[in-house]
């Protein structure tokens, strides 16, 4: 077996125990006669789900602007893989470190003069002139 079909079976036995975890948990949910139990069950079983779904459009999120970032690099400064890599590793412990979004804006505007805001839809980020 190689390395491929190796990780492939490593994902496919990952979804089987998923699959079988659910099921325990719809079963212990409707296996509880006690009507008040299985609300409690249902709704804690529904926050988790809740959170998975919350956590995994957090991570597309960033590996798509991860993504998009790098092919800027590459468009605009003809950037290769060792840069690329550099760029993202850096931009990975500002998001990492920084204790909000609003702090990361704040140091753009201080360094570069910059403005970013997503509330204006089209104008995202702009330069503002100093008066």
């Amino acid at each position: 077996m190689n390395k491929k079909q190796s990780l492939r079976a490593m994902r496919r036995k990952a979804e089987r125990e998923q699959r079988a975890e659910k099921q325990r948990k719809a079963a212990a949910i409707l296996a509880t006669r006690d009507l008040e139990e299985r609300k409690r069950l249902l709704g804690k079983a529904m926050a988790e789900g809740e959170e998975k779904a919350r956590n995994q459009a957090i991570e597309y999120s960033f590996r798509c602007i991860y993504a998009a970032v790098l092919l800027a690099g590459q468009e605009v400064y003809g950037f290769g893989h060792k840069r690329a890599w550099r760029l993202l590793k850096r931009v990975d412990e500002i998001v990492c470190t920084a204790l909000s979004s609003e702090e990361v804006i704040q140091e753009v505007w201080d360094r570069m003069g910059l403005e970013i805001n997503f509330r204006e839809g089209i104008d995202r980020i702009r330069e503002v002139e100093e008066a």
